[in-house]
């Protein structure tokens, strides 16, 4: 049985040369990428049993994505190569660690069907995953059909804020979009800015609290460098981050979004029943991938392994 089923854009980044933003840069170098495919590659090499379901372009990128997820563990029964659009491409630019910068040229990925996302997936996963960039073009609507037949089969929902200004044609679409898919959540993931964008300013305990009274059941909060602060229905937890040198954030959401799929996978209770010794352990464990991803350029192409990931958690952190 497939315990994580990841849905989504998988696409090509296009690094800018270090330190240099889109702007400046006068060299890119392609990489394999796109959060959710990057969540389904986290998963995969830091022991979970991953399938990943989207769309790629009938093209070299497209046949070098669909190799990649496989190379690195995740099942791609289900990713469907399309003959009508170009696979997905997006720009990166590094200029701070902290602050990436994002140009992105949808394809394939916005003729995802709800048909190509079949009930026999979604009722053997222990865990669904999606983003909002996916909810930002026409491949919305077959994600959050999606993840209410998920949620309806009793499959952890997990939703990943990780909001694009550039990608919505107004911060309010975004918001109402995504406000779609946190009301079919049991799990969702977002930081402090994202946080005040969803509930009107409000600082981020208030807005996970106003998160629980419209039906989801466990907030994780990512706080950076900080670690991360979880707010389930019976317990709240604070997890300290792990020290390490930052080379690139981009992947690092990703990676603490896999850990966290990973870890509620491996606890035998409902996301609603969740006490603060097992948010604890959800925390500590999605902070160290998260902090490994942040240690290596890139995501799907990072340094992420079961061996790295033992050695960061018997060291210092939470």
């Amino acid at each position: 049985m497939t315990e994580i089923v990841v849905v989504g854009e998988v696409l090509m980044d296009f690094f800018a040369e270090p330190g240099q933003s889109l702007a400046k840069t006068t060299s890119f170098t392609p990489r394999c990428g796109g959060a959710p495919a990057n969540v389904a590659v986290a998963a995969a090499q830091f022991g979970g049993e991953v399938q990943f379901i989207g769309r790629v372009g009938n093209d070299a990128f497209g046949q070098l994505l669909k190799q990649t997820l496989s190379d690195k563990g995740v099942n791609v029964d289900h990713v469907v190569t399309d003959d009508t659009r170009p696979t997905m491409l997006a720009f990166v630019a590094l200029p701070d660690p902290d602050h990436p910068e994002f140009t992105l040229l949808p394809g394939a990925n916005e003729n995802l069907h709800a048909a190509d996302i079949p009930d026999s997936a979604l009722r053997d996963a222990k865990v669904m995953a999606f983003g909002s960039v996916t909810l930002a073009y026409a491949s919305g609507g077959a994600v959050l059909d999606a993840a209410r037949r998920a949620r309806a089969n009793g499959t952890s929902v997990f939703f990943d804020v990780n909001y694009r200004p550039n990608i919505w044609k107004s911060s309010k679409a975004a918001i109402e979009r995504c406000w779609e898919a946190i009301r079919l959540a049991n799990v969702v993931k977002l930081n402090a800015a994202e946080a005040a964008l969803l509930v009107d300013g409000a600082d981020p305990m208030a807005a996970a609290r106003e998160l629980l009274r419209n039906g989801v059941e466990l907030v994780c909060l990512t706080l950076g460098a900080y670690g991360s602060h979880l707010i389930g229905t019976r317990a709240e937890v604070h997890c300290q981050g792990f020290k390490v040198h930052v080379v690139d954030a981009t992947g690092s959401g990703d990676a603490f979004l896999a850990g966290a799929s990973i870890a509620l996978c491996k606890v035998a209770k409902r996301t609603a029943e969740l006490d603060a010794e097992d948010l604890k352990a959800i925390g500590r464990f999605a902070n160290a991938c998260g902090a490994i991803a942040a240690t290596q350029t890139g995501a799907m192409h990072a340094g992420l392994n079961h061996v790295a990931l033992e050695a960061l958690l018997s060291g210092s952190g939470s």
